[in-house]
């Protein structure tokens, strides 16, 4: 993965996103007894600075040297916390593809909340929060990712491929953006879920799902051989944040 939002251009969730903004801007705030108000300026300021974060990230990404043999055959996983040394022997393909469905599947969760009509009545301010969120997530992810430049787990791994050692990709490992991209998508649902419907006997299921899903993502990144435990730590609780507060900040 280069950065999250070219990632995310590559599978079409792009195109998505462009469809969301599309009902946005041409819907109509329809429904009287919203949880939430919008506001331009709020508006404005989350997607100028996002945009204007993930135009910066591009330009640092472009400049970021691979490293070179000499590096590579310098590194000891000795150095690396123990906490995450584990990390360096594992290189799962199945752990791997498995979290890679489960962040294009994350999307679908706050989506669904539009099958029920009282959350449908809202479906340009769930549009709107969904947007916001993978943009405000992506912007951090990839922020983080170009200035930190931290070895992937796998480049200390002699039975990786020396091609993908070489790779610039090889230097984007903190933090997580499979691990913060889900997180932020289930928290997101689970919490437009509790302000909806405040007394549903299902929150606990729902908050339940929003922590474990994640938590399953990140630990298939570690099993993967992509991730330490502190870069899905840091993804859980970067993404956690940002999926809980995006809504909270638009509440009456």
């Amino acid at each position: 993965m280069k950065l999250s939002l070219l990632f995310w251009s590559k599978y079409s969730t792009v195109h998505l996103l462009l469809l969301l903004a599309v009902i946005i801007l041409t819907s109509n705030d329809i429904q009287a007894q919203s949880p939430y108000q919008l506001s331009g300026i709020k508006e404005g300021i989350l997607f100028g600075t996002s945009i204007g974060s993930l135009t910066f990230s591009q330009s640092k990404y472009k400049k970021i040297p691979p490293l070179t043999l000499e590096e590579i055959g310098t590194l000891n996983r000795e150095d690396i916390l123990a906490i995450d040394r584990g990390a360096t022997y594992n290189r799962s393909v199945f752990a791997r593809k498995f979290s890679d469905q489960l962040l294009m599947t994350s999307i679908a969760p706050p989506l669904l909340l539009l099958t029920d009509r009282r959350s449908r009545l809202d479906f340009d301010k769930i549009g709107l929060f969904t947007l916001q969120t993978l943009l405000i997530n992506t912007a951090l992810t990839d922020l983080a990712k170009v200035l930190v430049k931290r070895k992937r787990p796998y480049v200390y791994n002699e039975f990786t491929d020396i091609n993908q050692k070489l790779s610039k990709k090889a230097r984007l490992s903190f933090f997580s953006g499979h691990t913060s991209t889900v997180t932020s998508m289930y928290f997101l649902t689970a919490k437009l879920y509790a302000d909806y419907y405040p007394n549903s006997k299902w929150k606990g299921v729902v908050w339940s799902t929003a922590i474990l899903v994640p938590a399953t993502t990140g630990l298939l990144r570690v099993k993967a051989g992509k991730h330490y435990f502190t870069d899905v730590l840091t993804g859980f609780l970067v993404g956690a944040t940002i999926g809980f507060l995006v809504p909270e900040i638009h509440r009456l």
